[in-house]
């Protein structure tokens, strides 16, 4: 028995429950194939269109479970806590009311504050790209957070899952270009890490415009990775432009 072997036996029997079995065989067998001088993905796909749309079952199946997981991790508990200043700022912002914010006295009380964090004092949609302050943010995120609360409601949860969804996305994109780039096996193992990684549920969960700014960058590469190996269409193009620009 060879060491690979050794090692795919252990974590069949071991380490793994019976449903990612399968998973650790895929793995093995695509290493073998890579170390014969082909592609990981050659035998199974006949022709470079057909890796963009052309997936097995089993790695769909545990895509569908990391995604599941990665959901999990960035929803739980995401309206516990009040937002924070730098959130306060990003509802300000979506509500066109950041100029009106930083005018406000300093070191006295207010008797009867304003209220900007709100979409019944929320200032036409278009202040948004005019209310920047001193803040340097691009608009795009804002302008989202102001629809998302339109269509989902007002609270301290709903500000965050918006990041939380543009986070849970990433991860499927992240699938997309490992998948372009290497093959389905390392596109699942890159999926998971970021699906547990710390840093990432963490700014999942903040009303902040950081999860939006990986997926776009994950987007954009995903898209360049497309165009490299299947050539430009208006699609890739677009999509390539517009993560870029966003």
């Amino acid at each position: 028995m060879t060491g690979d072997d050794s090692l795919c036996y252990i974590i069949e029997h071991i380490l793994l429950p019976q449903g990612l079995v399968l998973f650790a065989r895929t793995i093995q067998e695509k290493s073998r194939v890579c170390r014969r001088g082909s592609s990981p993905d050659s035998e199974a796909i006949a022709s470079p269109a057909d890796i963009e749309y052309r997936f097995a079952r089993p790695a769909l199946l545990l895509l569908a479970a990391i995604l599941l997981l990665a959901a999990g991790l960035r929803l739980h508990g995401l309206g516990t806590s009040s937002y924070w200043y730098d959130e306060s700022c990003s509802l300000l912002r979506a509500m066109g009311h950041f100029d009106d914010y930083i005018s406000l006295s300093r070191e006295v009380i207010i008797a009867n504050p304003p209220v900007l964090m709100r979409l019944s004092s929320a200032r036409p949609w278009w202040t948004i790209w005019t209310s920047s302050g001193v803040d340097p943010n691009p608009p795009l995120y804002f302008l989202l957070l102001r629809a998302w609360l339109w269509v989902f409601r007002e609270s301290d949860g709903s500000g965050r899952a918006l990041s939380a969804a543009a986070s849970i996305m990433a991860v499927a994109v992240l699938f997309d270009l490992v998948r372009f780039l290497i093959g389905t096996g390392p596109a699942l193992w890159a999926c998971l890490m970021m699906a547990v990684a710390s840093p990432q549920i963490y700014y999942a969960q903040e009303a902040r415009s950081y999860a939006l700014l990986v997926l776009a960058g994950l987007g954009g590469a995903a898209a360049l990775v497309r165009i490299e190996k299947l050539g430009p269409n208006r699609l890739r193009v677009t999509a390539m432009f517009v993560c870029t620009c966003s």
